[in-house]
């Protein structure tokens, strides 16, 4: 009879135990952290209005890093098309920003910036396109950022060569990750982890 007893309160409180753990948090559950996939270092390049923009200007803010060249007429036009419309969906937030580094500075100057800014409609409140020198350019891509920027002189035509990938940076300079920009499962899961990271700043 005393076992009897002792199993119907075992079942009871293995039964209370599965029930607290069923219970919805009080408030939303935290998502799972992102992970630190590296840290950008210090730079300093120009903008498209000529002025010095750099790493001290983005502390505190959330953004997304792209790499492009205005002469392309393969990734880029879509690139620049996804982030035109991701620039519209947080316009409340001032700290969310867009930073897109050419990987062509040659031809890409402020002027020629200042132009593509407009083709795609940039608010350059939030959506800054940078130039400078290339040796500090493909420095900061390739280690910092650590993704793929080359040119390629085979053809005795420059062909220049550079990742689709999209970083996420969070307001302390950690890249928290990266989203092939032609992919939309990518692209979604970048407006999702940027939400989280605007979320917490």
């Amino acid at each position: 009879m005393r076992s009897k007893r002792n199993l119907v309160l075992k079942a009871f409180f293995q039964f209370l135990l599965f029930s607290t753990l069923l219970v919805e948090c009080p408030k939303p559950c935290p998502a799972e952290e992102l992970p630190i996939l590296g840290t950008v270092p210090a730079f300093s390049f120009q903008d498209e209005h000529g002025d010095s923009y750099g790493l001290k200007d983005l502390d505190g803010q959330v953004w997304v890093a792209d790499f492009f060249f205005s002469n392309c007429h393969m990734t880029c036009p879509l690139q620049s098309a996804y982030l035109s419309e991701l620039q519209k969906k947080w316009p409340k937030r001032k700290d969310f920003k867009i930073v897109s580094f050419t990987v062509d500075p040659g031809r890409d100057t402020v002027a020629a910036l200042a132009q593509y800014a407009v083709d795609y409609q940039a608010n350059t409140q939030r959506w800054h396109f940078l130039t400078g020198r290339k040796r500090a350019l493909y420095t900061l891509i390739q280690k910092g950022f650590k993704v793929t920027a080359a040119v390629d002189n085979s053809t005795g035509i420059p062909d220049f060569i550079h990742t689709t990938r999209m970083a996420l940076v969070d307001g302390q300079g950690n890249i928290r990750g990266y989203y092939d920009s032609m992919n939309t499962d990518d692209q979604k899961q970048l407006e999702s982890d940027l939400k989280q990271l605007l979320e917490r700043n």
